[in-house]
């Protein structure tokens, strides 16, 4: 109980630090969760969410649509392996919208001044391993989409030793419940408690490395300086770090992958009792953003930091200072995201921009991270030519950018009077297709109609149309006819499809015919044999697919035209989804080693057309003397696992090769690497083979880590 009760004092103490204003977080207006698309952005947008300001920005005012990730946050190690809960934070209502919204959401582990309930959990093997199993049943009964480890921090040797086992304990134990259960880990923006991560452990079982890039000065600085800017000062005028410095530090000092590393966006600034910036101080404060613009023009001036890329305010008639970001910042940050391809952003935290119900940093990143939404709508052809009694077909094309998933419904305007019109699929889910026929029931007089189709997403207040025309002629005589005498075709992507094409017309016509095919999946190459023709006569239509065509049913409608004459026949293409499978990457695939020495190898298990099974790892053809362990067995497609060998002093020397094997219910992959084992005591060239090289048949591969996380504050 001690430590929960000295958890609820830290939060009590933040509380009032950030200078919670409940009057500027309304009003709001609430985001429903039938209302937000399902987005898949090309970066990861977080924000954390605290239950200590539940009260005053309840679970329904998150804008969802701006985030991927919700970060819940906190919960604290407690004593002999428990949970330390406090009251009011279980909220089934939030994960049940953020899941309705198809979003993801994680539970937080520890915050501001954790260090002494991480340490003592850590460092009891049996309190760490009833903790993990603590921690894994409670996401799994309250339905959480993974864990954020939020340790402020580790300071020792010992500390990443106990904090290497703790993750690697974890991410096995959340492996093993079979479900897809994220890890993240917040870190500093410094080598002061950077040194104490050891990256080689912790990179392969995280998602992503939460760096919390703010905080660089406070009340333990020498002088007043910026809370979180983008580059430093010009040498010599202040020694504080950046963003871009600690960026720097995880991905060029420390060698972690810049794809998993979330820029850490605060929604709080800080205030100094100074007049400028870089100088003296006697008080310290934080309030949030929220609290912050409005002072601009009534009693402070906003200034610009064309070095460090950030906004800070002057108090007109006193020696007041404020260090914030504000939507500029905030958006150049976001570039620096995509410039030095990061994994994205997390925001701490959702609750401090609300002004007037626009979350207006929130809304900065997603105007940067989040593909803009539009839907596009297009007609091939757009001119079809016809005579009473025929029909003209047009192929309409369906396609969305952004977060569209909304089903979009057409429509027909200045349709000319005496014809129908029907739509074969109407609403349309993009990317989609779908056949307008019009036709000429009675006698048009000849002349050139032009229409408009517009395809209306209402749920997101989308539109696009298209114009087409219809040319009526006089009647005529002549005539021709296209049919098909297979009216289905189906492959596997990357095949090619064949139908056989016969061409008819009226006697005595011997213009040629010029055939054309629409509908097809975006990629596919068509070829007719031959083309044009002179009927009567066939031609064979080759539709080839690539290898990432999606699986589904096609319909074609091939158009034969010639001067005014046209005829049309429909026929269908099925694709057929390929089997579901996996493959091994190895690295290295081969180690120089002496007896009585340690290797290790790292092996990624890689699915491909939706593959998901557990796949158990062995090892065949080792030598004697040589035992092998695994950090994961078994692996998940996506996951890699560390093969270590401890090679005996009986093993033989020489060069012996050996397979990783990889088992699962449906497919048996083999991967071919090897050992050298090097006589000891030599110190000139080792073994080498005698002919040829050994080489994997997999070529290693970068895992793509799934973009969601949460994090707390560095206070």
């Amino acid at each position: 109980m001690h430590c929960l009760f000295k958890w609820i004092a830290g939060l009590l103490g933040i509380a009032c630090i950030l200078g919670l204003a409940v009057a500027a977080l309304f009003p709001f207006e609430p985001t429903s969760a039938s209302d937000v698309p399902d987005a898949v952005a090309p970066y990861f947008i977080e924000a954390a969410y605290p239950m200590w300001r539940s009260s005053v920005y309840p679970p329904e005012a998150i804008p969802l649509d701006y985030v991927q990730q919700i970060g819940h946050v906190f919960i604290l190690p407690g004593e002999n392996g428990t949970l330390a809960v406090p009251a009011g934070f279980v909220m089934p209502q939030l994960i049940e919208r953020v899941h309705a919204a198809n979003r993801k959401i994680l539970i937080g582990v520890g915050g501001a001044s954790s260090h002494d309930e991480f340490v003592l959990m850590v460092s009891d093997p049996t309190d760490r391993a009833t903790f993990v199993q603590n921690l894994t049943g409670f996401v799994i009964e309250q339905g959480y989409d993974g864990v954020e480890i939020d340790w402020e921090f580790p300071r020792t040797a010992a500390d990443r030793e106990n904090l290497n086992a703790l993750m690697t304990e974890l991410r096995a134990s959340l492996d093993a419940t079979g479900q897809d259960l994220l890890l993240d880990i917040a870190v500093s923006a410094s080598e002061w408690s950077g040194q104490w991560i050891d990256v080689d452990t912790i990179t392969p079982l995280v998602d992503y490395y939460l760096v919390m890039t703010y905080s660089y000065h406070g009340g333990w600085s020498a002088r007043s300086g910026h809370n979180a800017p983008l580059y430093p000062p010009p040498p010599g005028v202040d020694n504080s770090a950046s963003v871009h410095e600690s960026i720097r530090y995880w991905t060029e000092t420390r060698g972690v992958p810049g794809s998993q590393i979330v820029m850490g966006l605060a929604s709080y600034g800080i205030s100094f009792d100074s007049e400028d910036l870089y100088r003296p101080f006697t008080s310290f404060g934080q309030a949030y953003y929220c609290d912050i613009r409005p002072l601009i023009g009534n009693g402070y001036t906003r200034h610009w930091d064309s070095t460090c890329q950030v906004p800070y305010l002057t108090q007109d008639d006193g020696p007041t200072l404020w260090s914030y970001d504000d939507p500029e910042s905030i958006g150049l940050k976001c570039d620096y995201v995509i410039e030095n391809n990061l994994g994205g952003v997390a925001i701490w935290d959702v609750t401090g921009d609300l002004i007037n119900g626009h979350q207006e940093l929130l809304e900065a990143v997603a105007d940067k991270l989040m593909p803009q939404s539009d839907i596009i709508l297009s007609a091939t052809p757009d001119n079809v030519t016809i005579r009473a009694g025929q029909s003209a077909i047009y192929t309409l094309s369906v396609t969305a950018s952004g977060s569209v998933t909304g089903a979009v419904a057409l429509a027909l305007h200045n349709q000319p009077a005496g014809t129908s019109a029907t739509f074969d699929i109407n609403p349309v889910d993009p990317p989609g297709t779908s056949l307008l026929t019009i036709t000429n029931t009675t006698s048009l007089s000849p002349a050139t109609y032009v229409m408009a189709v517009t395809g209306i997403c209402s749920s997101l207040s989308l539109s696009d149309s298209v114009s087409i025309s219809l040319v009526v002629t006089t009647p005529c005589l002549d005539w021709i006819s296209v049919t098909a005498a297979n009216e289905s075709a189906s492959i596997y992507p990357g095949e090619t499809a064949t139908y056989t094409l016969s061409l008819a017309a009226s006697a005595g016509f011997t213009a040629p015919v010029t055939l054309t095919v629409q509908g097809a999946p975006s990629g596919t190459a068509a070829l007719f044999d031959p083309n044009p023709l002179i009927p009567p006569g066939t031609s064979q239509l080759y539709l080839t697919t690539t290898a990432s065509t999606g699986a589904g049913t096609y319909a074609l409608t091939v158009t034969g035209t010639s001067g005014v004459l046209t005829d049309v026949v429909s026929v269908m293409l099925i694709v057929t989804s390929v089997t579901p499978g996996f493959t091994l990457s190895i690295f290295p695939t081969t180690h120089i080693a002496k007896p009585d020495q340690v290797v290790s190898y790292t092996v990624v298990v890689t699915g491909a057309n939706g593959f998901s099974q557990p796949v158990t790892l062995t090892v065949v053809g080792l030598p004697i003397g040589v035992y092998a362990t695994w950090s994961i067995n078994p692996a998940m497609p996506g996951r890699s696992s560390i093969l270590t060998l401890f090679i005996s002093s009986s093993s033989p020397f020489g060069v012996h090769p050996f397979q990783v094997v990889g088992t699962a219910e449906t497919q048996i992959v083999a991967a071919a690497i090897e050992l050298i084992i090097d006589y000891p005591f030599r110190d000139y060239l080792p073994i080498v083979r005698k002919s040829g090289t050994i080489s994997s048949s997999q070529s290693p591969v970068q895992l793509d880590f799934p973009p969601f996380a949460d994090f707390g504050p560095k206070l």
